[in-house]
């Protein structure tokens, strides 16, 4: 569950729901066993409409948690196979201007307009990016070279 604890949505949920003591595992266990109490059992607690919205609330995060790591995973195996590859590390993130510092590891084309993952060990998002710069200069298409930096502003918050 080390993806699920780290993606920002479940530490944003535990740290604003539960007062930043519980994780992923703790909340899922606790839905089952009312559930289950629910279904086999005669409930002691009944939940109160707040509860239960919270409960849907870390729901949707852990949800999304498991598709961005599903992604993640096929894009593992895609690079493993040479269908993908790594073109960057982000250097640096801007999380108003959803921008980041990137260094290119690889010698490729990026235009305004294209897509590309953003991928870490909590998230792993499709990403349109939205606007280029080099050497503070705003440009629409860029050719890379190795260990450039570009300055590359996208459609989603990836940190």
């Amino acid at each position: 569950m080390n993806w699920i604890d780290k993606y920002r949505k479940i530490q944003l949920f535990i740290g604003q729901m539960r007062g930043g003591i519980s994780n992923a595992e703790g909340e899922l266990l606790s839905l089952i066993n009312y559930r289950n109490e629910a279904a086999h059992g005669t409930p002691e607690i009944i939940l109160d409409s707040e509860s239960m919205l919270e409960f849907c609330s870390f729901v949707e995060a852990l949800c999304e948690a498991l598709t961005e790591l599903m992604t993640y995973q096929v894009i593992q195996k895609q690079e493993f196979v040479g269908q993908a590859k790594e073109i960057g590390t982000i250097t640096e993130w801007f999380k108003t201007p959803k921008a980041a510092i990137v260094k290119m590891q690889e010698i490729t084309s990026l235009s305004v307009g294209g897509s590309l993952f953003l991928v870490s060990e909590a998230y792993c998002q499709l990403a349109q990016i939205e606007s280029i710069q080099v050497s503070d200069e705003s440009i629409s298409v860029v050719q890379t070279a190795l260990e450039m930096e570009v300055g590359l502003k996208f459609d989603v918050d990836a940190a």
